[in-house]
């Protein structure tokens, strides 16, 4: 039996590797530090056995077995070459964590594994050894490999981006069996909350209303809506104490933003949310596909609605804190409905800034938009002009070597973002996809351990980048991979403070780092990069 390390941007098959071999690393004294390796039994199958970590650092550091993955879509319509296969098959995706004597190994089956160091835990600066073991039943050492790891005394910044990555809520409730904001939900939810917080998310989509997203026109979603309204006649009130809960949960969670959900249908704003009401004793639904947007009737409840949540807003002391939505990728045909719904918003929510995906500039010069999250492949022309934007991802961005997490491509491509972000001058990230186990448009659930790409509609690793277990999610690893491209970006920003902004900025353009479209698409030329980076912050002060 052998084991092998390897860098942290390795994919492991069942009969090859997509990466290179390592061994050892280098981190920041608070960083989450990740590397890989596999094992192979080479003579007969062997189990039950354990994976065990040995060394003075054995307690901060976690192991997980990486599963395998059916994958049938793998790349989007209009793809590149820089991929791995191109073609349908199992994919290492899912993390679970290895426990006592849980092993099998398969004779002539490579086995791949993460391993992640957690410096959260104060780890001391210095050169260290990690020993990686695998035992037998009776815990004889059928092989090892050391890692090497120099842990500098240096510590990364706070993330200073806006990152989020929608969690939709009816998929929570129907995998783990609970009502939407119930006890048991909540702790559910918990668990996904802290894996999104713990690799990097700083903002929560709140459903203010069941979420007007990815929903077939005339069709709905499982209600999961926050905010309590009674109809009384033509008059409505509000109660707004569960989202008062679900705000003050998920701050505690160590989310730092609040974006209230969508107020309108998604591309094109022409409808309203669904939206449920208690009408003479009755829940029952008073708002939906059947309702014009721009109607006397819903412009009516958002004049009533509106200032209600401005209040809250204020009481809560959420300003400067919390955005809106109002309608996800408007098209070019919206822009004079897309304007006069913002115009009835504002009115009332002055302060509260509109973020929204989109892909037309025209959008944000006319002023329609104060925090557009832009598709990478258009944002170019918002980067020239020097507007604070976030970036965004999804199934269409697989083209001229854009960042992205599809199951099939390289992990550097998934990585290089956070370095993109710096470059690019990003205030964050939007990516739609938390958890959506569903098809296109909701019309089916899925089981994401079975089936990856919504039916065969998105790319593997589009719609989700965890997946449920028990009562709560576990990670992937292309979770692990996006995570570490935010720290490259924390470790920018630490080079920027000791060496300056335009510093940086010309070693990226001398790396070849530029826009979202251009850089070296080697793991060769990255880890070099990266020691230059960690030499940079390391070096005494002149």
């Amino acid at each position: 039996m052998k084991i092998e390390l390897l860098d942290p941007l390795s994919k492991v098959f069942p009969q090859e590797v997509a990466g290179e071999k390592t061994d050892g690393g280098i981190m920041f004294s608070n960083e989450l530090h990740h590397f890989g390796f596999y094992v192979r039994a080479e003579k007969d199958n062997c189990f039950p056995c354990s994976v065990v970590v040995g060394g003075k650092l054995k307690d901060y550091v976690k192991c997980y077995r990486t599963e395998l993955i059916p994958s049938v879509l793998t790349e989007s319509p209009n793809h590149d070459d820089y991929v791995l296969f191109n073609k349908s098959g199992l994919y290492p995706d899912a993390l679970i964590e290895c426990k006592e004597k849980d092993q099998l190994f398969p004779k002539n089956i490579n086995i791949g594994f993460a391993a992640e160091i957690d410096g959260g835990k104060d780890i001391p600066a210095g050169e260290h050894e990690i020993i990686i073991f695998v035992l037998d039943k009776d815990n004889n050492e059928l092989a090892r490999a050391v890692y090497k790891l120099r842990v500098l005394a240096e510590k990364l910044p706070e993330n200073d981006l806006i990152v989020t990555q929608w969690i939709h809520y009816d998929c929570i409730a129907e995998k783990h069996n609970c009502k939407p904001f119930d006890d048991k939900f909540y702790s559910v939810c918990k668990e996904y909350f802290c894996m999104a917080v713990r690799y990097g998310q700083t903002m929560i989509l709140t459903p203010l209303f069941t979420f007007a997203l990815d929903t077939a026109f005339g069709a709905e979603r499982k209600t999961f809506q926050l905010v309590g309204v009674k109809k009384n006649g033509k008059k409505y009130s509000f109660d707004f104490s569960e989202l008062d809960k679900f705000i003050s949960f998920a701050l505690n969670c160590g989310f730092k933003y609040v974006e209230f959900s969508h107020l309108f249908t998604q591309w094109g704003a022409l409808y309203a949310p669904k939206i449920m009401a208690e009408e003479n004793g009755e829940s029952k639904r008073i708002f939906g596909w059947e309702t014009d947007s721009m109607g006397e009737e819903y412009q009516a409840f958002l004049s009533e609605f509106l200032p209600e949540l401005k209040k809250f807003i204020d009481c809560n002391k959420l300003n400067g804190r919390c955005f809106i939505h109002l309608s996800d990728e408007p098209n070019a045909h919206a822009v004079e409905r897309y304007g006069k719904l913002k115009e009835s918003v504002k009115k009332y929510l002055k302060d509260v800034p509109i973020i929204d995906a989109l892909s037309e500039y025209d959008f944000y010069e006319k002023g329609l938009v104060d925090m557009p999250a832009v598709a990478t492949d258009h944002a170019q022309k918002f980067i020239d002009s020097k507007v604070a934007y976030l970036a965004y991802y999804c199934n269409a961005q697989g083209h001229s070597y854009l960042a992205n997490r599809y199951f099939d491509m390289p992990s550097l491509r998934n990585r290089i973002l956070g370095t993109q972000l710096y470059a690019t001058g990003a205030k964050g990230f939007l990516q739609w996809g938390f958890n959506f186990y569903k098809t296109a448009l909701s019309a089916f659930d899925i089981d994401p351990y079975k089936v990856s790409d919504a039916g065969g509609c998105f790319p593997s690793g589009d719609s989700f980048i965890v997946y449920p277990s028990g009562n709560g999610c576990i990670p992937s690893l292309r979770l692990f991979v996006f995570f570490d491209g935010l720290q490259d970006y924390k470790a920018l920003k630490l080079l920027e403070k000791k060496k300056g902004k335009q510093f940086v900025i010309d070693l990226l353009d001398y790396e070849g780092v530029k826009g979202y479209t251009e850089y070296p698409r080697s793991s060769e030329w990255f880890w070099g990069f990266k020691q230059k980076i960690y030499g940079l912050i390391a070096e005494p002060h002149a």
